[in-house]
This record gives structure tokens, sequence and C-alpha cells, in this order.
């Protein structure tokens, strides 16, 4: 059984990635990347090589969004293709990270659909 995607972000989606991405950047900078995002297309990145990219381990699964989410995983329910932000040294999660963590821990391998934007260096 693999992991079932929306073909695109929930708004909700970006919203909470500009919150959590202006705790790290400035206004200019956190409103450029949420609309980078927003016109970049869906890709797919495998789970264990985006927690290894944004330098983060898996949240547990008894956290109970991960826990959540992973139930909804074995349910065939689809999740929201999660929000990446890469900005030359890292990549970072703007939302998504426990769905990121909830397919890590249903199969490391696994791809997850993903939007994927750069920052200019």
């Amino acid at each position: 059984m693999s992991v079932e995607w929306l073909d695109h972000p929930v708004d909700k989606d970006y919203s909470a990635a500009a919150r959590f991405l202006s705790l790290m950047w400035g206004p200019a900078v956190t409103s450029d990347a949420v609309l980078s995002l927003q016109q970049a297309p869906v890709t797919q990145r495998r789970a264990n090589d985006i927690l290894r990219a944004a330098g983060l381990e898996a949240r547990p699964k008894s956290d109970p969004s991960v826990r959540k989410d992973f139930d909804r995983i074995k349910a065939g329910t689809q999740l929201s293709p999660v929000l990446l932000v890469a900005d030359g040294n890292r990549c970072v999660i703007a939302d998504g990270y426990h769905r990121v963590s909830a397919v890590y821990h249903y199969d490391e391998d696994a791809d997850i659909r993903c939007v994927l934007t750069y920052l200019p260096q």
C-alpha cells in the first residue's frame, strides 16, 4: 500500500508555512518564500532525504499529530503535499513536519509529494 497524496497543497498550509517562516525570516523574505511556494510545481522527495536535508529527526510515532497522519496513511486518506524551502544551507520544512514524520515511520524510503522552492542566495 502506498501513501496517497492530494494533487496540490490545501490553502491553509500556505498560511501555516507563513506563520512558521516568519519566526526565522523577516516579512519580505517570508512573503517571497510563500509566493514562490504557491507558484512552484509539485515534485517528490524521499522521506528520509527530507529529514536529513532539514537536519531533523522524525517526530516520534507516539506524537498525536504524527499518529493521526499515520492512521490516515493506513486508511488510504490523501495527505496534503509538504511545503519545503531551501535557503542554500538547508531545507526548511515550512509546513508538513508531522506528515513527513508519519510517512517516515510508515516507510522511510517512501516518496513524499512536496512543493520545493529555493530562496535566492
